[in-house]
């Protein structure tokens, strides 16, 4: 199964970043997590309604964390297998 998951920064301060994340861009119904820019611990705000499994969700989650151990949290990004 392909994934793509567009990921786009919504809210930051000194110590967290807020990402909304979808399966698509036209979706409407996003999820939303906040990751620690000091731990890169990730909590996940609001859920995706078509994302039963979570795949969708976890996909994101290691997108972000991912950028976040090489020092980046980009504006925006994506998950594409």
């Amino acid at each position: 199964m392909a994934f793509y998951i567009d990921i786009r920064k919504t809210v930051e301060d000194d110590n967290f970043a807020e990402y909304q994340f979808s399966s698509s861009p036209q979706n409407e119904k996003n999820g939303l997590l906040r990751i620690n820019k000091n731990t890169g611990n990730i909590v996940f705000l609001k859920s995706l309604v078509n994302d039963p499994k979570g795949n969708i969700s976890q996909r994101a989650a290691v997108k972000l964390f991912k950028h976040w151990h090489q020092g980046d949290l980009p504006e925006s990004t994506c998950w594409a297998s």
